[in-house]
């Protein structure tokens, strides 16, 4: 991992959407852990926003960074250290020159599992587990709040709702049972038959069937949330295509176009519980529970059993709104501050106002990256989507600066 740049000298360009596109999250050491639960001791914050002009105008704070120098843990010197001392990036040229482009200087780009103290050709163990993002990202996580303008999101094909706080969801109410048997329409190739409340299937082996012959009625609400669950059992039941149940407006499929199947159980299985969720539409008044073996795995033979169905009403998880501005934060050393920055409004800029409290800044840097529509590529276009270097010079401790519309940024702070 390289050290720091020499001033006036920033990484390249290139180095921020390398190390963005990095997988693997290494760990947090403990003082960064306790960034994240709360600021540390003396620690100040205060955090505004505002809309105006079309422009979202969004105040964010770093908390206080204390002059605590690291303490050292055992033979393993600390990753700061590492730094401090030139160990870190003699490492690093070292490991790059014996193993070239394949290792892109972590996130972990060799695999090796450091939390189990194996070590690659850096030679750093498990006390160093903190990447940096290259020139872009100190090695201490800290404490950032950001106060910013939210939207929000109806939800839907699959996607959860995002509004206001949010709220946890859950059961609501007793769980409705059926109050009848199941009704059995003949098929053929199929033998049905109902034993104590399960109903028990034989599938012949010479169709691919579409069994959907057996089905209960119950009553529900327009426009809710409904969660079906009941318990499948299998012997034998041969093709890729299982036993399920699905849930529907009991006007039926082809009337309304609206159901949802459980997963489906196959091959030789015990009793297994199985469920899924389905929001009733806004004129439903009955669904129907079928049980179910989808056509589309080829010749079926074996059995199934079904039983204990129910449905349960429920009060959808939602999620907060979201907002536009979302930032991490870092320090490299007493005096250097770093933070990453998201602008998600796809059309309109976000106008960012710093304040800085622990040291005064000299200087501040900033590479964003972004391109003309959120969904732009460089498939067709290598500068499409571009990193771009601006430098802020002079800064003081409240200083401004702009995000395009769906960018992200690394600003730095000296």
């Amino acid at each position: 991992m390289p050290g720091r740049p020499r001033r006036g000298r920033p990484g390249g360009l290139g180095d921020v959407q390398q190390r963005l596109d990095a997988r693997g999250r290494p760990e947090v050491p403990g003082a960064a852990r306790r960034g994240t639960r709360g600021p540390p001791r003396g620690a100040r914050r205060a955090v505004v926003a505002s809309r105006a002009r079309g422009v979202v105008h969004v105040r964010w704070l770093r908390t206080q960074i204390d002059d605590v120098d690291p303490v050292p843990h055992g033979p393993e010197p600390t990753y700061v250290e590492l730094h401090r001392t030139g160990e870190l990036e003699r490492r690093a040229r070292e490991g790059l020159a014996l193993l070239g482009p394949t290792c892109r200087v972590c996130p972990r780009g060799c695999k090796v599992d450091r939390l189990a103290d194996r070590r690659a050709l850096c030679g750093i163990g498990r006390r160093a587990v903190v990447a940096s993002y290259f020139h872009h990202f100190g090695e201490e996580l800290v404490d950032v709040q950001v106060d910013s303008p939210r939207f929000e999101v109806e939800g839907g094909y699959g996607v959860a709702p995002a509004k206001g706080k949010g709220q946890r969801g859950g059961a609501a109410g007793a769980p409705i049972k059926p109050a009848e048997v199941w009704w059995i329409q003949p098929v053929a190739g199929v033998k049905q038959r109902t034993e104590n409340g399960v109903l028990a299937v034989e599938f012949g082996g010479g169709e691919d069937v579409n069994y959907y012959h057996a089905r209960v009625v119950l009553p529900v609400k327009p426009n809710t949330l409904y969660r079906l669950s009941g318990w499948v059992k299998t012997e034998n039941l041969t093709s890729s295509r299982g036993a399920c149940f699905q849930i529907g407006d009991a006007r039926g499929w082809i009337a309304t176009r609206s159901a949802a199947i459980t997963p489906e159980v196959i091959g030789t299985s015990d009793w297994t519980r199985v469920e899924v969720e389905y929001r009733t539409l806004p004129d439903t008044r009955e669904v129907e529970v079928l049980t179910r073996r989808l056509e589309g795995g080829g010749a079926v033979s074996g059995k199934a059993w079904y039983r204990d169905v129910q449905i349960q009403e429920m009060v959808p998880r939602t999620f907060p709104a979201v907002p536009y501005l979302s930032a991490i934060a870092s320090r490299r050393g007493r005096r250097e501050v770093y933070a990453m920055l998201v602008n998600k409004h796809l059309s309109l800029p976000v106008q960012v106002e710093v304040e800085v409290r622990g040291f005064s800044p000299r200087s501040a840097n900033l590479w964003v990256l972004t391109g003309e529509r959120v969904d732009s590529t460089n498939e067709q276009n290598p500068n499409a989507v571009s990193v771009t270097h601006r430098a802020l010079g002079s800064v003081g401790r409240n200083f401004t600066f702009e995000l395009p519309p769906h960018s992200l940024a690394a600003l730095q702070i000296e």
